[in-house]
């Protein structure tokens, strides 16, 4: 934002008008600011669109902002459209689950879950109940036509992670396109 030079007389008057002036340069500041954050909100939900993996059809994403004293907050939410309900064979009959699209596209599962920030309770081994997630060759589960699978895991896309990455590259040049 270009520096700008408010003068005035030092008279009632002139005072006034300067009271209206400042007034004025606030709000246009308030405006470019609450640009300046959507406009890097947006970018951050196009990002993490595009690092949805497979999982891109369940995960939606909404950006929600509100006033605050310095301008405005905008917040990015992710949520799952639909569960994906997972269901196999065991000896005692078929067991299923309700997995969150969002979670696995975010961390991953089984070897390939991944924790870059170190959340506790986060990344390889934490799901509740497993028994294989460290097994070197990782674990096979009987699919409903009674075969054996193998599987590592799922590769996590990192959507909001790499949406906060991004967000945190981009907020100069964004800042240069709104405040000039």
């Amino acid at each position: 934002m270009a520096r700008k030079t408010i003068k005035a007389d030092l008279s009632v008057k002139g005072l006034q008008q300067l009271q209206k002036e400042l007034e004025t340069y606030k709000k246009e500041l308030m405006d470019k600011v609450e640009r300046y954050t959507v406009e890097l909100a947006k970018y951050g939900i196009e990002v993490a669109k595009s690092n949805t993996g497979n999982f891109g059809k369940y995960i939606a994403f909404e950006l929600k902002t509100e006033p605050s004293k310095d301008g405005c907050k905008a917040v990015i939410v992710a949520f799952d459209r639909a569960k994906i309900t997972s269901v196999w064979k065991t000896k005692e009959g078929l067991k299923s689950a309700e997995v969150s699209p969002l979670l696995m596209a975010e961390f991953g599962s089984g070897q390939y879950a991944q924790n870059p920030n170190n959340i506790v309770g986060v990344g390889q081994g934490t799901f509740p109940g497993q028994k294989h997630a460290f097994d070197e060759e990782g674990w096979y589960w009987v699919g409903l036509d009674d075969k054996l699978y193998h599987s590592y895991g799922i590769d996590p896309s990192m959507p909001m992670y790499g949406a906060s990455q991004a967000l945190f590259e981009t907020a100069v040049r964004v800042a240069r396109e709104v405040f000039g």
